[in-house]
């Protein structure tokens, strides 16, 4: 199970206050990861709510890295709220310990510590409301460019930065 202080390293629960990360801690079992290893391929289905612990994953869209999670990153808020696909591949870069968090335990987690499961669902509204919210300033500096002076490369990239406003992960700030 997690602990409190490996829970509040990601920002969705360092909000939260300190009685209710606590309640939440033993719904996320711990796992250990070995590096290299796929935890999930674009196009699986999706139900499940990952946070990093120690580590680095990797996340990759169309065969390329485009982005890397260390500790405290975390992905699939919208995957947990509404099951669907992964949009991404993920998998470890190095020996890694994190938890994952899926449907049906958000849905036990309703039952058994409504209080609990309110706090935590408000902090995954709130996530989703500021990818939300990027997307959309970053969707009225598109519709500012002079759009018939863009190729199609330049069209592409303005539209992929709209893209990765949207993306379901966060990630305190990893290089490499």
């Amino acid at each position: 199970m997690a602990r409190p202080a490996d829970l509040v390293q990601c920002p969705l629960f360092s909000s939260l206050p300190e009685r209710v990360v606590s309640s939440l801690a033993p719904r996320f079992p711990v796992e250990e990861v070995t590096a290299g290893r796929l935890l999930f391929n674009a196009g699986d289905p999706a139900d499940t709510f990952v946070v990093v612990h120690q580590g680095t994953l990797t996340i990759e869209q169309t065969g390329r890295a485009t982005r890397r999670l260390g500790p405290g990153g975390f992905l699939g808020v919208a995957n947990l709220l509404e099951p669907s696909l992964h949009s991404c591949t993920v998998r470890a870069v190095d020996d890694t310990t994190l938890s994952r968090f899926d449907r049906q335990d958000l849905d036990l987690l309703w039952r058994e510590n409504p209080s609990g499961a309110a706090f935590f669902h408000l902090a995954l509204a709130n996530r989703l409301i500021a990818l939300l919210r990027t997307a959309n300033e970053r969707l009225v500096k598109l519709c500012e460019l002079p759009l018939d002076q863009l190729d199609h490369e330049g069209l592409r990239t303005a539209l992929q930065v709209v893209d990765d406003a949207l993306d379901d992960h966060d990630q305190p700030a990893v290089s490499g």
